[in-house]
């Protein structure tokens, strides 16, 4: 198997966020459109306390509207929330 590089790196107009360089990914969990496939890799999340989860499930929650920076945001397309945005 090989590990893919990939490369993210969002910034914010107003205020500078820390810029993520690299992720290593397995192939295998990649999928058909190029993302990540979290149930094959099932995150662990701490949730407070003792408390912790997983993710075992995914859904899509599409909102309505035609605010296409909006969309594009919660897309997770930089690029494309910055031409929204003019």
């Amino acid at each position: 198997r090989r590990a893919r590089r990939l490369s993210a790196c969002f910034r914010e107009k107003v205020q500078p966020a820390p810029c993520l360089d690299v992720v290593h990914a397995d192939d295998t969990v990649i999928d058909a459109k190029g993302m990540v496939d979290v149930l094959k890799i099932q995150p662990l999340a701490r949730m407070g306390y003792y408390d912790y989860t997983y993710v075992d499930n995914r859904f899509e929650m599409i909102i309505g509207g035609n605010n296409q920076a909006l969309l594009a945001g919660l897309e997770g397309s930089a690029d494309k929330a910055g031409k929204a945005t003019g």
